[in-house]
């Protein structure tokens, strides 16, 4: 019968040596395996964060407030499909945004990867309303000036009173806000009594043709 010649198994030492650079190997390789996996998830969930403030945006735009709670965005539409299967209202990690709405700004936060608030790893958008609202607060005031204008127009061949000093009612007596709803020349809606930071337009009396915001400034 023939023998092999020449062929031995493995030693002890060099199976102890073979394991312990597996196990080196591991160790160098889990920690950056981890770090990989965090780091993808950090920038998915900025990713996710960016749609929603996208969508808050949206939202303020077309009701002038944040929505109270992110649950609103969805049922309104605002989120959904752009995210694909995933919950826009939680992070990489499943775990719930946290969110604050305010009058012109809101934030949302995440967690992280160690699921604690308040901490280093914590992803946090502050979302402000402040460009948009400054939009709209021009548009009314042009709305106004227009209206003024007419209303100066008209005011002698028509023996219009001169408007009053004061764009809202003071104490008994209405403002140029109300004259000119009266006239049919302004509805009588809030946006054009004061601006997006609710501050009362301020107005001169005639013949000014213009208001001024405290937020925005003046003139036509």
């Amino acid at each position: 019968m023939a023998t092999l010649r020449g062929v031995r198994g493995f030693t002890m030492i060099e199976l102890i040596v073979v394991v312990a650079s597996i196990a080196i190997l591991a160790s160098i390789a889990l920690p950056l395996a981890l770090n990989m996996d965090t780091r993808a998830r950090m920038d998915a969930t900025e990713e996710e964060m960016r749609s929603v403030e996208r969508a808050l945006i949206a939202y303020y735009e077309d009701h002038g407030f944040f929505a109270a709670d992110l649950d609103s965005l969805e049922t309104g539409g605002y989120l959904g499909g752009a995210l694909g299967a995933a919950d826009p209202t939680l992070d990489a990690w499943f775990r719930a945004y946290r969110y604050t709405p305010a009058a012109l700004a809101a934030t949302l936060v995440s967690d992280g990867p160690d699921h604690v608030a308040a901490t280093a790893d914590d992803i946090s958008f502050a979302i402000s309303a402040g460009v948009v609202a400054r939009t709209e607060t021009r548009d009314e005031m042009e709305t106004i000036h227009v209206a003024l204008r007419n209303y100066e127009s008209i005011r002698v061949t028509s023996s219009l009173p001169s408007l009053p000093d004061h764009w809202d009612t003071a104490g008994a007596i209405d403002g140029a806000f109300q004259d000119l709803v009266a006239e049919g020349m302004l509805p009588d809606e809030p946006r054009f009594l004061a601006d997006s930071w609710g501050s009362t337009y301020a107005y001169g009396g005639t013949p000014q043709d213009y208001v001024t915001s405290p937020n925005v400034g003046a003139g036509p």
